[in-house]
């Protein structure tokens, strides 16, 4: 009689050992899982949603600078309209996810519920059971806020991705005729082309006349000195040959 009671109650404790066991591994498995939300998920979730409102931002700016350098037309306003409304659609719903129940829940035990655990064999069983559902509570909240954010990341990246597009489309469309015209060259009289200079084209043609004026003035001075020089020297030949002759005559 007294062995069977002494091995019905190694047997109890041998399946409490079990179960607390087995309940240790499930608050394990389900801690790390609640950990990764908290630490991983969470934040890469923050940083993307701050990357895509800087880069409406940035595009926006871009839009805004592009607009003063050119001449506004009702296609050109237009265009950017459009843009900027996909911009602040994306940057609407990636503030939305941004603070949407921002407070995470961590696990909580109230005081009532450790009291009214029963002093007996189960007792340690019974704290770890409060705990496993404490946890899995937070866990299933924050995974709803991971979803609602993911939705909202995914709706602001869409709207994200067709504004860039559409800024790329509108840039190249307005700015392909000006790069045509500045790849544009300009052929001088000497058959070589060189490439436009917008900046000073009256004074460079201005100082080439110039020079060219200087260096003929120069070449008939030049000449002129050369020219008087061998008449010159001619006459005096002359002059010498005659003088020779009327001697041989006398």
């Amino acid at each position: 009689m007294y062995k069977d009671t002494l091995r019905k109650k190694e047997d109890d404790s041998y399946k409490v050992k079990n179960y607390e066991s087995n309940l240790k591994l499930s608050y394990d498995a389900i801690r790390k899982d609640y950990d990764n939300i908290l630490t991983s998920i969470m934040p890469n979730q923050v940083n993307l949603i701050k990357t895509y409102l800087w880069l409406n931002t940035f595009i926006i700016g871009i839009a805004v600078i592009f607009i003063k350098e050119q001449a506004i037309t009702p296609k050109i306003l237009c265009s950017f309209i459009s843009i900027f409304a996909l911009c602040i659609i994306s940057m609407i719903a990636l503030v939305v996810a941004l603070y949407y129940n921002k407070q995470k829940k961590f696990i909580f035990f109230k005081p009532e519920d450790i009291a009214n655990i029963k002093d007996n064999k189960w007792s340690y069983a019974q704290g770890l059971i409060n705990l496993i559902n404490e946890t899995k509570n937070a866990f299933d909240l924050n995974t709803e806020i991971v979803k609602f954010r993911a939705f909202y990341i995914r709706i602001g990246a869409i709207f994200l991705i067709l504004a860039f597009m559409a800024f790329t489309y509108t840039t190249t469309y307005y700015l392909l005729p000006y790069i045509n015209h500045r790849k544009e060259v300009i052929i001088m009289p000497d058959d070589k082309p060189i490439k436009p200079d917008e900046n000073k084209p009256i004074t460079m043609s201005l100082s080439t006349n110039s020079q060219i004026n200087i260096n003929t003035e120069s070449i008939n001075e030049s000449t002129k000195e050369n020219s008087g020089f061998n008449i010159t020297a001619d006459d005096k030949s002359q002059s010498d040959n005659n003088n020779s002759s009327n001697d041989k005559d006398k």
